[in-house]
């Protein structure tokens, strides 16, 4: 069953774009209006993991759910992500509340891009705590993962739209008077460009918005 955009009183939706193997594309908009485009493969014992890009975000938010959880809200984890017998990734600014657990990886998206793609078993693991490893499938990760990329593009220019500047008006330029610049302050000023890079955000003590037990699709076996 797939959730469709509600009326005004909920703004809460998602729509599953398509499924590939193990992994299902999706586009999705949280309860307060943020749209984001993920991936997500659903497993046993209510165990789901998604993979998110938030309309506006330089990095992919992962979040762990299991049903059975009921954690603390700021609890700070340790994790380990690994793809196969490759070097794991680890992350001690995991961040749970209630029933899941997100984490952002930091440098090497890329290299962890294509280990995700061409993977066929991703591994997490808890170092601390009674809980024990996933062990998820990557069957049609690369598809799903591609189909994801486009969703991110749309979001994009989505964005790029509504942040377009409106068009200057001909005949109120002609009536403007022309001002020269002020003697006191120069007339330009170098703007500070720095190169944009992916970065994992800084942990806060409280997590993105969890859509998926309010508005993702219904849980299916994996």
């Amino acid at each position: 069953m797939v959730s469709t955009p509600a009326p005004a009183q909920q703004r809460g939706w998602s729509t599953d774009i398509a499924t590939h193997g193990s992994w299902t594309a999706y586009r999705a908009q949280t309860p307060t209006g943020r749209q984001l485009c993920g991936i997500r493969v659903v497993g046993a014992e209510g165990r789901t993991l998604h993979l998110k890009h938030f309309a506006g975000d330089r990095h992919v938010t992962f979040q762990a759910f299991k049903t059975s959880w009921s954690i603390p809200q700021g609890t700070r984890l340790r994790l380990s992500l690994r793809v196969d017998g490759n070097a794991p990734w680890t992350t001690g600014g995991a961040i749970g509340q209630r029933n899941f657990v997100e984490w952002t990886v930091g440098g090497g998206i890329e290299r962890f891009d294509a280990q995700f793609r061409n993977g066929a078993r991703l591994f997490l693991e808890f170092p601390e705590g009674s809980e024990a490893a996933w062990v998820v499938s990557l069957t049609g990760s690369a598809a799903a993962m591609g189909r994801m990329v486009e969703c991110m593009g749309t979001l994009r220019q989505g964005q790029g739209k509504r942040r377009a500047a409106p068009r200057p008006n001909p005949s109120a330029m002609r009536r403007a008077p022309h001002r020269p610049p002020s003697p006191s302050r120069p007339a330009c000023r170098r703007s500070r460009f720095r190169p944009a890079s992916v970065r994992a955000r800084p942990p806060s003590a409280t997590p993105s918005e969890p859509i998926v037990d309010a508005v993702a699709p219904a849980p299916r076996s994996a």
